[in-house]
């Protein structure tokens, strides 16, 4: 099956064909770099050194990242493919779609990270000399009270808007134009993966192979749920499930 879904876009909603390609997603990755690292530069001047960033610093900095992504996608479609923005899926009753979303998120969750997650971390293990192999901790150690709500809010609210709105909305949307929903997740789910593996290095390559493959398939996941539910609300709110859980385990650890 080639081209975008002819199911109406969500709520019963007549759909609206993307004009983007996913091409487009190169320049505006590159535009959000240099946003970023303007927008990050504050935080780095007005530590007590460049080359230690405190947790506070390292979090904000993330939020700049994330507020670039998303904010660079927006502005990229609304000055390029204005009329064809709806074509991300704004639904007529959020509400309904939020909760539809969290509950993939957490359906995620069960299947990838108690599932697959496990069985292919013990997988790793045994192959390797390893004697533990987990997925790294992907957000700054010694989180104290306003660290946690920094924390709250990267992980909870701005990653889930703004990377949704790059790989399912801009990258994924972009590929479902000329592919079947398969090929279109497939490659935009393992450049997700391979987006976070910077979050892994330094470390052994157990744990960074584990993040990437895990990630991959919950970004195959989200695009299945953005598919399914025909707007980017969905899947933002499974997106920020997902992480809520995380977020709490890591909370918990620390």
């Amino acid at each position: 099956m080639n081209g975008a879904p002819t199911a109406p876009a969500g709520d019963g909603q007549q759909e609206v064909r993307p004009t983007w390609s996913p091409w487009e997603a190169l320049p505006v990755f590159g535009i959000a770099i240099v946003v970023a690292a303007i927008l990050s530069t504050p935080f780095v001047a007005l530590g007590p050194s460049q080359h230690h960033l405190t947790t506070g610093q390292q979090l904000l900095g993330g939020i700049a990242v994330e507020l670039s992504l998303g904010g660079t996608v927006v502005g990229w479609l609304f000055a390029m493919h204005r009329r064809s923005m709806r074509a991300l899926g704004i639904p007529r009753r959020p509400l309904r779609e939020i909760v539809a979303g969290l509950m993939g998120g957490l359906l995620l969750v069960a299947i990838l990270v108690y599932g697959f997650g496990w069985i292919l971390a013990r997988i790793l293990q045994a192959l390797s000399s390893s004697k533990h192999v987990g997925v790294p901790k992907q957000l700054p150690t010694g989180l104290h009270d306003g660290d946690t709500l920094l924390a709250g809010i990267l992980v909870l609210v701005a990653a889930p808007i703004c990377e949704e709105l790059f790989f399912r909305g801009l990258l994924f949307k972009g590929l479902r134009r000329r592919h079947g929903f398969v090929s279109a997740a497939a490659i935009s789910a393992v450049l997700f993966g391979l987006a976070h593996l910077q979050e892994a290095i330094p470390g052994p390559w157990q744990s960074a192979f584990l993040l990437v493959a895990v990630l991959a398939f919950v970004g195959f996941g989200l695009a299945f749920v953005y598919e399914r539910r025909g707007n980017i609300v969905a899947s933002m709110a499974a997106h920020g499930a997902f992480n809520l859980v995380g977020f709490l385990v890591l909370l918990h650890v620390m």
